[in-house]
């Protein structure tokens, strides 16, 4: 019998201790956001990207940098 009643005052300790832990990470996100717009300068798809990085600078308050590579496939994830 003594076995569940330890593991109940373990799983309230625990459970007391998580809400510190979660108050100890930083914001989201903690970096400067990339977004890639895989077509050229000027084209109807950077003005939209510039748009929607503006949008997300003041929806995240996180610098957002709009990065133009001409002639890579939209499918990319990183630069």
């Amino acid at each position: 019998m003594a076995l569940p009643r330890r593991r109940a005052l373990l799983g309230l300790g625990g459970a007391l201790l998580a809400p510190a832990a979660a108050r100890a990470q930083d914001r989201w996100p903690s970096q400067p956001i990339k977004l890639v717009v895989p077509y050229p300068p000027g084209a109807l798809t950077d003005v939209l990207g510039r748009m929607v990085g503006e949008r997300l600078n003041m929806a995240f308050g996180q610098p957002v940098i709009v990065g133009r590579h001409a002639g890579s496939h939209p499918r990319t994830a990183e630069w």
